[in-house]
């Protein structure tokens, strides 16, 4: 259960991100991404609040706290040399080219959104992979990680929600009814690995009032 985030960009060269010890850097403007509000499927449209009294609140992105992981791939570098780390403060930094990254398959594994206090709780999702192009070689990150192909999201108050994710380097989300302070998110599937054996996951998002 780790934070952490960074980065910079130059010319030249160097190796890039093999092995358990090396990485991608944080250059450059994100290629990929979108809107928490772009859902999956027929999960388009968010459902009605529950208040019975005066109007309904707006929904809004909420805060996120922290994020709890399983574990944290080491720091790496870019194909430049810059140092690039992967830790779970690139889950909510708001920057979809930093990414949270463990080695190996996380399937099974649960990460645990801490909100700045109870919430009602609307949409949820993520950014299934590693979503970045290194500026310094031109690489999509995306394809050589694996990537998150379902999860189940659990709320505070009973209610658990099935996701089937695209593979697709953008903001994928789904509509829920729930009442929580915390969030846990359990990876359910990920693809094989696409060179790099690591399990990223680019961004998180929850909305509500």
């Amino acid at each position: 259960m780790v934070l952490a985030a960074l980065l910079s960009g130059m010319g030249g060269c160097g190796n890039d991100d093999q092995g358990t010890n090396t990485g991608d850097g944080l250059g450059g403007t994100a290629k990929h991404g979108a809107d928490l509000g772009e859902a999956v499927g027929e999960q388009t449209t968010l459902p009605p609040s529950t208040s019975t009294t005066g109007p309904a609140l707006p929904v809004r992105t909420l805060p996120i706290r922290s994020v709890a992981v399983p574990a944290e791939a080491p720091v790496g570098n870019d194909f430049c040399g810059n140092p690039t780390t992967f830790g779970a403060a690139n889950l909510f930094d708001g920057v979809v080219d930093t990414a949270w990254r463990m080695a190996g398959d996380a399937t099974g594994e649960e990460l645990t959104i801490t909100l700045d206090g109870s919430h009602d709780i609307r949409e949820v999702g993520l950014v299934p992979g590693y979503a970045k192009v290194d500026t310094c070689d031109g690489s999509d990150r995306f394809p050589q990680n694996r990537r998150v192909l379902k999860v189940t999201w659990l709320f505070d108050d009973g209610t658990t929600v099935s996701q089937d994710l695209r593979d697709a380097s953008e903001m994928q989300s789904v509509g829920v009814t729930a009442t929580s302070s915390t969030i846990r998110m359990r990876i359910e599937a990920v693809t094989e690995p696409g060179g790099r054996d690591f399990t990223a996951v680019s961004e998180l998002g929850v909305r509500g009032n």
